[in-house]
């Protein structure tokens, strides 16, 4: 089972979409998603129900089926989880604990900048 966490259609954003395009390729998969800020019932349903819209920042959960052995894929951009960046790193601390393995991707897109060597903003590399 590979559990990702992450944001998914009907929200509309590039690492949802990677991340649908990649469960269309999988059999054995599940979704933690953000709130979409819609009655739970207008959702989209995905496929035999197997995405869940229940993160909200500020409110980080380890996904109920996450456990030993299961795959826990985190699919982020730059700022998606706000400033709170303990949030994150905690939600990866507990998952630990529950056994699971843990993946991550770290997807983002920008522009060249003259803030640094390196073309990120000082935001971005810091």
């Amino acid at each position: 089972m590979i559990h990702f966490v992450s944001t998914f259609p009907p929200i509309v954003c590039g690492v949802g979409a990677y991340t649908e395009y990649l469960t269309r390729h999988l059999n054995d998969w599940r979704v933690t998603s953000f709130e979409t800020g819609e009655p739970r019932d207008s959702v989209i349903k995905s496929p035999a129900g197997k995405v869940s819209f229940e993160l909200s920042l500020g409110s980080y959960h380890v996904p109920l089926s996450a456990g030993v052995g299961e795959l826990v894929w985190l699919q982020h951009a730059f700022g998606i989880w706000g400033r709170d960046t303990y949030g994150f790193t905690d939600l990866v601390d507990r998952l630990k604990q529950k056994g699971a393995r843990i993946a991550a991707t770290f997807h983002t897109i920008h522009f060249e900048s003259d803030e640094t060597k390196s073309g990120l903003t000082t935001r971005e590399s810091g």
